[in-house]
């Protein structure tokens, strides 16, 4: 197993959505760019603003890529 760029990008974008992840459900108050957007949107819609764009989004690229890069 050769590990390339693609292969550091991917792990590095998994690593960034678990971190959102952890910090989301056990500490956003520390999450400035979460409190922003509550302040901007409601608090619903910040939250799923949040949970797409710098959880899930970052999550599945990661997967995305890393699955290409092993596949070929």
């Amino acid at each position: 197993m050769e590990l390339g760029i693609n292969s550091i990008i991917g792990i590095g974008l998994l690593l960034y959505g678990s971190y959102k992840l952890i910090m989301y459900r056990f500490a956003p108050e520390k999450l400035a760019k979460l409190e922003s957007m509550k302040q901007e949107f409601s608090t619903k819609k910040a939250a799923y603003l949040f949970i797409f764009g710098y959880i899930l989004l970052p999550f599945v690229a990661g997967l995305l890529i890393l699955t290409r890069d092993y596949r070929g």
